[in-house]
């Protein structure tokens, strides 16, 4: 007999602007940024199996101990949310790279939460799922929205969904070093100790961001300075992305990975070999203007046991 399945895309995003404000009482710092969704991504298929919770994971990424994944997070808090005693199995491809900062586990729980919708016929509303989301990581929610732009504050999860811009072809590259987040936002506060003041957010009117051009000025990562002092090679590799015609390149959010944005595909073609040669790992994608949606599939090679 053949087994049905429901399988996403999970999408990779970048940060195309990351401005780290004041520390909140609770210890994290609040933030601004610009959330972009690009096509990078795992996959996440559930399928009903065996009473439980169960996780296989494909891919020579290290995702660690399956309790601690936050597609099995995310699956556990929702089947409490429904009321639905979970008996699932879900696998894993991996191809975003672990803490290089564009959101592979985050994009992962969310992708859970959406299969495991479209599974039980939407058994949540969409704001039980943002608050779900929201418990999980601050980048979850995110990917939860409509479009895979926005604008957001707080830690992250304080959205504003924007228009998409149109496509652009992305160059990603990872030194193959994680950037641990909570490391990240510790060295940046000891760099800034000597400063009067914390930098203060600034007014972006949302018609700024309609256009690449226009969004262009306020593209910038105030965690650049602590990456490129922990992870040698960095700056070169920015500066290569800008010299091949990047309109924008950046650190990709809290980790270790940075990007550029090209017009034009053609172009990004000799940063990539350089990069290449450099030792990056390096993939070629394009921005969003929808999330891929949800299918459901049949696999003929599997029984129902």
């Amino acid at each position: 007999m053949t087994e049905p399945f429901v399988e996403v895309e999970a999408c990779a995003k970048i940060n195309l602007r990351l401005a780290v404000l004041a520390r909140e009482t609770t210890g994290y710092h609040s933030l601004e940024t610009i959330f972009c969704g690009i096509s990078l991504a795992d996959t996440i298929r559930v399928r009903s199996a065996e009473p439980g919770i169960r996780l296989s994971v494909e891919g020579d990424i290290a995702t660690g101990p399956a309790d601690e994944n936050l597609a099995v997070r995310a699956a556990d808090r929702f089947h409490q949310a429904a009321g639905i005693v979970p008996a699932i199995h879900i696998t894993l491809e991996k191809r975003i790279p672990s803490g290089a900062g564009l959101g592979g586990g985050s994009s992962d729980a969310a992708a859970t939460l959406r299969l495991l919708s479209t599974l039980y016929h939407q058994p949540l509303q969409k704001k039980k799922l943002l608050e779900i989301a929201a418990g999980i990581g601050s980048d979850v929610p995110f990917f939860l929205t409509d479009t895979p732009l926005a604008l957001a504050w707080s830690r992250g999860e304080r959205l504003l969904e924007l228009p998409p811009l149109p496509n652009r072809h992305v160059v990603v590259a990872y030194p193959g070093t994680p950037l641990p987040t909570a490391g990240a936002f510790a060295r940046l506060a000891v760099l800034r100790s000597d400063a009067p003041t914390t930098p203060p957010p600034i007014a972006i009117a949302t018609d700024e961001l309609t256009s690449w051009d226009r969004l262009a000025p306020y593209a910038a990562n105030d965690l650049e300075p602590v990456a490129f002092e922990r992870i040698p090679g960095l700056p070169e590799a920015l500066r290569l992305l800008l010299d091949s015609g990047a309109s924008i390149a950046l650190l990709a959010g809290s980790g270790s990975a940075i990007f550029g944005i090209f017009d034009d595909p053609y172009y990004a073609k000799p940063a990539v070999r350089a990069l290449l040669a450099s030792g990056f790992a390096t993939w070629q994608a394009r921005t969003l203007d929808t999330w891929p949606p949800p299918r459901r599939r049949i696999d003929p090679n599997a029984t129902n046991k």
